[in-house]
């Protein structure tokens, strides 16, 4: 059976351009200067992810005050949802904030209804759009709204963008919502866990046959101010199927202090069509002991698909 999937949120948000993005292999650029036909009413949509088929709910942002009024239209989007994700912008933030927060402790309280868990996710769409003074101190104001949502639970939160140079943000938050729904995908983190926990300052990713990363690992005293720095880099070398982008020239810029981050890569295709690459960073650690961890995980990625095919 599918897995349901809520997207809610005000008009222009970008709801529709983001699963075009993610599931129908849109262009960012041209999905910038042309938006999408707004969505009306609740369309349903389907799509592949993994292991596991999704059924993607696109709520109209027009029509959003009747549906979170509307007992019919709450048990349409919101009864049986695996995960409802709520899409707000920057610019919809700036003029609206007060609003929004109602509205989402409003979306809070009819899940607690209609669902038999809260699976409410925040989507904080359009990023580019802030302005550079405000960029520069990001994580402060990423700390200063999640502060703002004062709700019972902590709810998951995401800073994202379809801007082609940051699109990876896109990418990174569905992979990891979603990882929560695929057995594989928790299953192979599980692997990556296991094995690199003995290591120091290490990051891995497994991304998938379109090229998404779909597990992120790293050890606890990895750096994190390193990370949006490497997803900028992955995006760069994964979409460069023909091999003209040196990612290892490029990651000459991503500076950790004395050193440069290590880089080994790994090929998957071959253990499951549905995987792509094996990609670990290494602030610290030698280039034979990260090979070693490579072949590692790729043999054990290799042994449980082997057992879940008998």
């Amino acid at each position: 059976m599918p897995e349901k999937i809520t997207l809610i949120g005000r008009a222009g948000v970008g709801k529709t351009s983001i699963l075009n993005l993610l599931f129908e292999g849109g262009n960012p650029a041209d999905l910038m200067l042309n938006p999408l036909e707004p969505t009306r009413g609740i369309i349903q949509r389907s799509y592949s992810w993994m292991d596991i088929e999704l059924s993607i709910f696109d709520t109209s942002g027009q029509e959003l005050p009747f549906l979170l009024l509307d007992e019919n239209d709450q048990i349409k989007a919101f009864q049986n949802a695996g995960v409802v994700i709520y899409i707000l912008d920057y610019p919809i933030w700036i003029q609206n904030s007060q609003e929004i927060i109602k509205e989402v402790k409003l979306i809070f309280e009819i899940l607690k209804v209609r669902n038999n868990e809260n699976n409410l996710v925040i989507l904080f769409h359009k990023i580019d759009l802030i302005n550079q003074k405000v960029s520069d101190n990001f994580h402060l104001m990423k700390r200063g709204i999640k502060s703002r949502f004062t709700l019972p639970i902590e709810i998951p939160f995401y800073f994202t963008s379809i801007y082609p140079e940051i699109d990876y943000t896109i990418f990174n938050a569905f992979s990891e919502i979603l990882s929560n729904l695929s057995q594989d995908s928790k299953n192979l983190k599980i692997i990556i866990d296991e094995n690199i926990k003995n290591f120091t300052n290490l990051i891995c990713f497994i991304t998938n046959s379109k090229n998404y990363i779909i597990v992120q690992s790293m050890t606890n005293d990895f750096n994190t101010e390193l990370i949006y720095k490497i997803y900028f880099v992955i995006s760069y070398y994964i979409r460069t199927i023909d091999g003209n982008y040196d990612i290892k020239r490029n990651i000459q810029s991503i500076s950790s202090g004395v050193e440069i981050l290590k880089l080994i890569v790994g090929d998957l295709e071959i253990i499951n069509p549905e995987l792509k690459k094996l990609i670990i960073f290494s602030e610290n650690n030698k280039t034979d002991e990260i090979s070693n961890l490579k072949e590692k995980i790729k043999l054990k990625i290799e042994n449980y698909y082997k057992i879940r095919r008998t």
